[in-house]
């Protein structure tokens, strides 16, 4: 696999909870631009179709949003179109893909798009600084 650091999109989500059914609240990105961080986030109305049972009030304690606000957010789907605009052709990164792989997939059927294959941050970490020419199973 070839990645190159402008390819990489470091994704974070707030989620209504750490249960199975739960869904995507919030959506934040960030990348390198040169010698610029880029980044965008977005609330996220939850779709019509996610259940409330997934809303956890536990969870809402550590994040801080209310469903109320998220009301007021865009709509799943426009959330959904532009990060998978931004993701085009990119590598999302991630501190816990297991987590964020299950709420991207959440995101993007609501637009039918797929889920984006998720790179783990300790790989790319355990990449970065090798001397030319050292290689990593599987890269």
């Amino acid at each position: 696999m070839d990645v190159r650091i402008k390819d990489l999109f470091f994704l974070d989500f707030e989620a209504s909870s750490l249960e199975p059914h739960s869904w995507p609240i919030e959506i934040g990105m960030a990348w390198i631009d040169g010698s610029e961080i880029g980044s965008w986030s977005s609330l996220i109305r939850p779709d019509p179709r996610w259940e409330m049972e997934g809303w956890h009030e536990a969870s809402a304690r550590i994040h801080g949003i209310t469903p109320e606000e998220l009301q007021q957010a865009p709509p799943a789907s426009e959330v959904a179109a532009i990060a998978a605009d931004m993701l085009a052709g990119r590598h999302p990164v991630s501190d816990a893909p297991e987590f964020e792989k299950r709420w991207a997939r959440r995101l993007f059927q609501t637009i039918g798009q797929p889920t984006p294959e998720f790179l783990g941050f300790d790989l790319i970490v355990s990449v970065v600084g090798r001397p030319p020419g050292f290689q990593v199973d599987g890269w």
